[in-house]
């Protein structure tokens, strides 16, 4: 009996609340059990960045912006600000949100920052985009692809079209903005 011990019962247990939680979602029922479980995951695993974004959708499916942004927002990310993975899943998180845009993208400049990889450049391709910031959201989107294609020849079968897909969209948007413009 130890720590160990403990840390193992305290997760057993997070992961069994957000699991009720999620349950009950989706059945649209319960749901004022459904935050008081996400609080008490909260109290058990404040540190956790795993059970922070795990509960923030919980949060966010029950429309409690701001008690999603009081566990996993703009704090979070400065208390993250050197760990690429947790500012990686702090900005893809809130670009489904489709809030908290503008710190998801500073998380998502970090995060790229610390680690080019092609996930990372996708996610900033994708807020750059929601943010009509097209120049910059091709060249992430254009640099994603260059760095998934090594991994569809590596792994068959590797998903590449949703990277080539965003390269589309955005210079899609492009041509519209463009020609928009023309007909003024």
């Amino acid at each position: 009996y130890g720590k160990d011990f403990i840390d193992g019962y305290v997760s057993n247990a997070v992961y069994a609340l957000t699991g009720y939680a999620n349950f009950w979602l989706e059945q649209n029922k319960n749901l004022d059990s459904v935050e008081a479980m996400a609080d008490l995951a909260v109290k058990l695993k404040p540190d956790q960045w795993y059970t922070l974004a795990q509960v923030a959708g919980i949060y966010a499916k029950l429309s409690k912006t701001d008690k999603a942004l009081a566990v996993y927002g703009p704090e979070f990310a400065k208390k993250n600000w050197g760990d690429q993975g947790a500012l990686s899943s702090y900005a893809s998180f809130w670009n489904k949100q489709e809030t908290n845009l503008d710190n998801a993208l500073a998380a998502a400049k970090k995060s790229v920052e610390l680690t080019s990889d092609y996930y990372n450049n996708y996610v900033l391709g994708q807020l750059l985009f929601k943010l009509k910031k097209y120049d910059e959201a091709l060249k992430a989107a254009e640099k994603a692809v260059e760095l998934v294609r090594p991994m569809a020849v590596k792994y068959e079968g590797f998903p590449v079209q949703q990277y080539e897909k965003l390269v589309k969209d955005i210079k899609d948007a492009m041509a519209k903005e463009k020609g928009a413009e023309v007909k003024k």
